[in-house]
């Protein structure tokens, strides 16, 4: 967590290797991520972001996209633990739109959840995945999240402080810099940065 431009997002770049390190290291387990095959390294992954690629063709296709050798019971099953199959029983094969222009908001995360489900990759970025829903949205999706996560290593990049709150390690970013490190009690107790930004946040949705 932390302000815009804090690093987030540099460090979830850092981690799929869309550049390297000019110090320290990244490792998964004992292995630097520089030793492995950028293929193996990036199949490790599945992404669920707030900005979401959606191609003008029907949710199936959608779904499938990121695994086009998956069995049509498999997609089937990323879509019911995504909570959107009932909308692909609904709109059949009908195209989305350009850009996915004839869903929601909810519905295109949905879709991204399904793909990372269909993935079903050992680690799980979760960049922003719900900072662009409303409250009552984001409360439908938590719960597909909560399927999503169970048994994953989670790395989650959140606005919304309340939607980390039960992560087992919390990271503070400011300027590029790792300022405070724990979990969230704890970072309450400490009164700092996050602290600050967790009160200021919940004044804002408390209408205070």
């Amino acid at each position: 967590v932390g302000a815009t431009g804090s690093g987030k997002t540099t460090i979830l770049s850092l981690l799929s290797r869309l550049y390297d390190t000019q110090g320290g290291e990244i490792r998964i387990g004992d292995t630097p991520i520089d030793r492995l095959k950028v293929g193996s390294l990036r199949g490790a992954f599945s992404v669920v972001a707030q900005d979401i690629v959606i191609f003008n063709a029907s949710i199936w296709d959608n779904i499938r996209y990121v695994r086009p050798d998956a069995t049509e019971a498999e997609v089937w099953q990323a879509a019911e633990d995504a909570d959107i199959a009932e909308l692909i029983r609904r709109r059949g094969n009908t195209p989305v739109g350009p850009k996915g222009a004839q869903l929601s908001g909810g519905q295109k995360q949905r879709i991204a959840i399904a793909r990372a489900f269909l993935r079903d990759a050992p680690i799980l970025l979760l960049d922003e995945a719900t900072s662009a829903l409303d409250q009552a949205t984001e409360e439908r999706i938590k719960a597909a999240l909560t399927r999503l996560t169970k048994g994953k290593t989670t790395i989650v990049v959140a606005h919304r402080l309340s939607s980390i709150s039960d992560a087992d390690r919390i990271f503070v970013l400011e300027g590029g810099r790792l300022v405070e490190d724990g979990q969230h009690d704890e970072l309450l107790a400490e009164n700092g940065l996050y602290a600050q930004l967790y009160k200021a946040q919940k004044r804002g949705y408390d209408g205070r």
